[in-house]
């Protein structure tokens, strides 16, 4: 059982909740050079070396609400023009 986010009801015992996504940004991290820490390379050598951390960019969640089917649908319904099932912004936690 779990007190939906949106609406505020409580759900039945069973029933399948949803993390809908409220907010998300930008991000952006720096290539970052001997930043993994050191090991064994699977040479003959046995050397040890650092690994660089390659940074990249994407989109992070900032927010998101735990949902019950009904609230999940209608904000599905709003951002995507569809039904729950099958959309990147509904992730099923059951």
């Amino acid at each position: 059982m779990y007190r939906c986010e949106i609406c505020g009801e409580s759900s039945k015992p069973g029933d399948q909740a949803y993390h809908i996504i409220v907010e998300t940004r930008d991000v952006s991290y720096p290539r970052r050079a001997h930043s993994q820490a050191p090991m064994k390379r699977k040479d003959r050598t046995k050397r040890k070396r650092w690994r660089p951390d390659p940074g990249g960019s994407g989109m992070e969640i900032v927010d998101e609400a735990l949902a019950c089917v009904e609230c999940a649908a209608k904000y599905s319904r709003k951002v995507h023009g569809a039904g729950p099932g099958g959309q990147e912004q509904l992730a099923a936690h059951g």
